[in-house]
């Protein structure tokens, strides 16, 4: 039981935190990747 709550926990998340962009762009815009993880850490602690 816990394994599967972990499990759907972790697909929320990934789905919350879906990129959109190539990892070179934010590569290149790292003030865009900062607060794009500020963003997906913020509806990790919500969900």
């Amino acid at each position: 039981m816990k394994t599967t709550i972990f499990l759907s926990l972790i697909g929320i998340f990934f789905a919350a935190c879906e990129q959109t962009k190539s990892v070179e762009y934010y590569q290149n815009h790292p003030e865009e990747a900062k607060k794009r993880s500020l963003e997906c850490r913020h509806k990790a602690i919500i969900s």
